[in-house]
């Protein structure tokens, strides 16, 4: 078998070389400017990663690799083959199919590593219950984070809860 540049087995094995690296480190002895960009690189590493795996996934899955291998669902060849949880795996291929038929811009978005895969589920869910409206959000929704909290948090409309006499309320009522 020849590689080549897009020979995903040469691709993942400079990574796992990569990651070995970092392993055999000891951050205790790093500064703590180099935690910081590497606790802050790892994360939009960990979110670029997730996009790789749903894109193979749903790849996998349109191919009928699962079956091919003896199992009944992708999710089920998922997990059996990660030791995955049923519920998760299963969460996972729809989730990869979600991202490569009906949220290409949550997909760019993963794989720029600019959201995670925590909101990938929120986006998911959402457009699951509202629809194609989804796409069309006000901007002000859509915007980037912000980077710092408000430097002081604005008043409670409502009054603040009573206090909690550390009784259950029926040991209270008449």
């Amino acid at each position: 078998m020849t590689t080549t540049a897009t020979d995903p087995d040469t691709a993942l094995d400079g990574l796992r070389c990569q990651v070995d690296q970092l392993l055999a480190m000891d951050p205790a002895e790093w500064t703590l400017d180099q935690l910081q960009r590497t606790i802050l690189d790892v994360h939009t590493l960990t979110q670029q990663l997730a996009a790789v795996q749903a894109k193979a996934l749903a790849s996998f899955d349109t191919r009928g690799g699962a079956q091919l291998a003896g199992h009944r669902t992708t999710g089920d060849w998922l997990a059996t083959s990660t030791r995955t949880p049923a519920g998760h795996a299963g969460w996972w291929v729809h989730t990869a199919r979600a991202l490569r038929d009906v949220l290409p811009e949550t997909a760019t978005a993963l794989a720029d590593g600019a959201i995670t895969i925590d909101h990938v589920r929120a986006i998911r869910a959402a457009h699951r219950t509202i629809g194609d409206a989804l796409t069309t959000c006000d901007p002000m929704i859509t915007a980037p984070p912000v980077t710092a909290p408000p430097t002081r948090w604005p008043k409670s409309p409502t009054a603040p809860w009573p206090r909690s006499t550390g009784r259950p309320d029926w040991a209270t009522s008449p």
